[in-house]
């Protein structure tokens, strides 16, 4: 409160946002046996997902201290060896996984940093540590949705109206700057530059200026989705520095299209995007069983 009266813009809104949320969730991590929980339901939610692996926990033996689950052997994702990590590969599975918690379950593992995510010998990716998941509504989830496809189709007219839906821009800021501010982040995303020259652009003048002179914050909802963003562009980076996240999670995100949409209560189509997106994904899973199956020929490098 006396920040705000001291303080009254978005930064320090966004601030409190940061704070108030840590505060809600430091005592669910602390009980073990609703981590447990958690870690049931969600794997339970990826049970059918051959790309992902996620420890099952011991019931009987878990306790508000104590939580016993299955050891596996795995590598962190920011360990691998750069000459065979297959970064498209991880970064679309990561992308799928996320966007399956975030869109389509609305039970979002909400703590993503490399030490808590693997790779297993057998490409499969590890999920660990539930002791900060979030629910999301449906509601937020509609809007989130409408604002991600607006982004992949270029579109800054949609992506603005999603930005002020989701509370990103408030409504206090007028049509104008949250357009330009949804072009200019568009066109980073799919500008064919280093990660460090997409830096460089954001912490220009026209963006930042556009950032600090008018009331942009981001709501706690979406604190989480902002470091989920984070994890996979700099997972991309480490291992390619002209990795580009947008181009490899926009088929991800438009092949689970309709199924996304249903989970939120919208009647969908498969559009033709969605069809090349999912017929791509067919031909991709069926080169990589190609080469899993007869061994490391001329294919062995697709999908980098």
């Amino acid at each position: 409160g006396w920040l705000l009266k001291k303080w009254n813009n978005s930064h320090v809104t966004g601030l409190i946002a940061v704070v108030e949320e840590f505060q809600a969730r430091i005592g669910e991590e602390m009980d073990f046996r609703l981590e447990a929980e958690f870690a049931r339901e969600i794997r339970g939610n990826f049970s059918t997902n051959r790309d992902v692996l996620i420890p099952e926990v011991v019931h009987e033996l878990t306790r508000q201290r104590v939580m016993v689950m299955d050891f596996i052997v795995g590598t962190r994702i920011d360990k691998l060896d750069p000459g065979v990590a297959n970064v498209n590969r991880l970064v679309a599975t990561l992308v799928e996984v996320y966007v399956q918690m975030m869109l389509v379950d609305g039970l979002f593992h909400a703590d993503p940093h490399p030490g808590n995510l693997m790779l297993a010998p057998d490409g499969r990716l590890v999920l660990l540590d539930f002791g900060m998941v979030v629910r999301v509504p449906v509601e937020t989830r509609r809007k989130l949705t409408r604002t991600v496809l607006a982004a992949i189709r270029r579109d800054p007219v949609g992506t603005a109206e999603g930005f002020r839906e989701l509370g990103i821009v408030l409504a206090t800021t007028g049509d104008d700057v949250a357009l330009r501010l949804a072009e200019l982040l568009i066109e980073n995303a799919f500008a064919k530059t280093t990660a460090l020259e997409r830096l460089d652009t954001l912490l220009a003048d026209r963006v930042m200026k556009t950032l600090y002179d008018f009331p942009i914050s981001l709501p706690r909802d979406l604190v989480y989705f902002a470091r989920t963003a984070a994890l996979i562009e700099g997972v991309g980076t480490k291992y390619d520095p002209y990795f580009q996240a947008i181009p490899i999670a926009s088929p991800v995100v438009l092949r689970m299209r309709t199924k996304i949409l249903r989970s939120v209560g919208v009647a969908a189509q498969p559009t033709v995007e969605e069809i090349a997106a999912v017929a791509g994904y067919a031909l991709g899973k069926a080169a990589r069983w190609v080469v899993d199956r007869f061994g490391t020929g001329p294919m062995a490098g697709i999908g980098n």
